[in-house]
């Protein structure tokens, strides 16, 4: 009977050794896993990772609108053209030449400004994708972690 309780014990410590062995692989595979994981996030560039939830919202909201307002300004601008007409002076070329000019600058720079709106608005749509892609911090953690 003694003999049988010592076998049982010796199995029972063997079991516990290979569930332990297997709990720190675990573990050690899954830090590594993390910060490969982290690395890999922190070399993308993220300008709005800083920002909360609510201000993201708020940003998008404003660039939504100032998005909106420099296309309608854009498309108004480009539709308009400058007209040429026939000059009979030099000087008077040379006028109507800078006007046309300044009209396209001006067309130019809203398109300019339209496309950097734009561009920060799909920035601030990106972040928001991944953070909810992400989930929340223990759903980030466990994403890196199990992630390969």
């Amino acid at each position: 009977m003694a003999q049988t309780t010592r076998r049982r014990r010796k199995k029972k410590k063997k079991g516990r050794g290979k569930l332990i062995f297997l709990l720190v692989l675990l573990i050690g595979v899954s830090t590594w896993n993390y910060q490969r994981n982290a690395a890999i996030e922190e070399a993308k560039p993220r300008p709005y990772k800083a920002y909360a939830d609510a201000e993201l919202e708020q940003l998008r909201a404003a660039y939504e609108s100032q998005a909106a307002a420099l296309s309608g300004r854009y498309a108004q601008a480009s539709s308009q053209r400058a007209g040429s007409r026939e000059v009979k002076l030099v000087a008077e070329g040379v006028e109507q030449f800078q006007q046309v000019q300044r009209a396209s600058r001006a067309v130019r720079d809203l398109g300019s400004q339209l496309s950097q709106e734009e561009a920060s608005l799909r920035a601030i749509e990106e972040e928001q994708a991944l953070r909810a892609r992400l989930g929340g911090p223990v759903m980030t953690v466990l994403t890196r972690a199990f992630t390969y």
